[in-house]
């Protein structure tokens, strides 16, 4: 897998520190995901009434809708995924810096080599933080709706 994508960056990058990077957004991207669950842990412990007998569901207790609650929770993966155009611009970019690599590029049989090497891990990590932000969409409605007393959850809860 290294050796197919070094053959897919331009040549002379440092490919494991970008890939650190590129791993390293996906971890803000879950941290920012994190203020779901706060506002949820919020939201859900306002539907109670704590007492030194315990905690009572409140009567007529509803639920903030979903999308409320998510706020701007997915916008560290968004912010990741757009980041890849400028990565991508900066590798395109690369290839006439130093010792201008472009005018090899240009002799190579296969003229979508250079398109290859500036592309292919721009989209890859824009793919994947896209796919991140799926999975913790879907995993933000998982936890709602099967946490959320039944009798809580409001009509149009989306």
């Amino acid at each position: 897998m290294r050796l197919w994508l070094e053959r897919r960056v331009p040549v002379g990058t440092d490919l494991r520190g970008h890939l650190r990077r590129l791993a390293w957004a996906l971890a803000a991207g879950l941290a920012t995901n994190l203020h779901f669950l706060l506002r949820y842990t919020q939201a859900r412990c306002s539907l109670y009434h704590r007492s030194s007998a315990g905690a009572a569901l409140l009567p007529g207790a509803v639920m903030e809708p979903f999308g409320a609650l998510l706020g701007w929770s997915l916008y560290g993966c968004f912010a990741a995924a757009a980041a890849m155009a400028p990565l991508a611009l900066w590798y395109w970019r690369s290839h006439w810096r130093g010792s201008r690599s472009i005018y090899l590029m240009r002799r190579l049989p296969d003229r979508r080599a250079l398109w290859r090497r500036c592309l292919t891990l721009p989209l890859l990590g824009a793919a994947a933080y896209l796919a991140e932000a799926l999975l913790l969409l879907l995993l933000d409605l998982a936890v709602y709706r099967l946490c959320t007393p039944a009798g809580c959850l409001p009509l149009d809860w989306m």
